[in-house]
């Protein structure tokens, strides 16, 4: 697990950073507090699809989690836009941390299931296209703290689209539990 905070994680961001070392990571820019443990930042190592991200830090607990969210991408029906975006990620994503399971389900009593309705059945929340990573016993050391990843596409308006990507940490839980506690 790597906790020292020398930014070798995905953004540049590791497990357990605290405020201090993110605003580092971020060319010593505020973060911007959104709510709870929830800040938004613009890292030092971004990726030009991503303009949005979001992290979770925990006062006891440091960093537990990153959220990623392209600009919107213009599709068509077939969504082919998007998900030609999705591949460009995934391709270094599978290269990094290995084998991945892809998720592609439209609910079964959801009419429209053609490849033409894509867009449709995304922004109708019938259908979900993601791919998914978990460490396991066997892999846990290639992910440097995380537990899971996820890559997805959502819609955002009638034609538009865009790719979320997900990590969370194995200190999530407790910082989880931490901010819990007080409700």
């Amino acid at each position: 697990m790597n906790k020292s905070g020398t930014g070798k994680g995905p953004f540049g961001f590791d497990i357990g950073m605290t405020y201090k070392q993110i605003k580092n990571a971020c060319n010593g820019t505020e973060l911007e507090h959104i709510s709870d443990d929830r800040y938004y930042v613009k890292p030092k190592k971004s990726h030009p699809l991503f303009e949005k991200y979001i992290v979770w830090i925990s006062d006891e607990y440091g960093l537990y989690y990153i959220k990623a969210m392209s600009h919107d991408i213009y599709s068509s029906d077939y969504g082919t836009e998007p998900k030609r975006e999705f591949e460009k990620i995934l391709t270094p994503l599978e290269k990094k941390y290995g084998k991945f399971s892809r998720i592609d389900t439209v609910k079964s009593d959801y009419h429209f299931k053609d490849d033409k309705d894509f867009m449709m059945s995304l922004r109708d929340g019938a259908r979900t296209y993601r791919a998914e990573w978990y460490a396991t016993k066997d892999n846990y050391q290639d992910y440097d703290g995380l537990i899971w990843i996820l890559l997805g596409i959502n819609v955002s308006s009638f034609s538009k689209s865009y790719i979320w990507l997900e990590y969370e940490f194995l200190n999530h839980d407790d910082a989880k539990d931490v901010l819990n506690d007080v409700l």
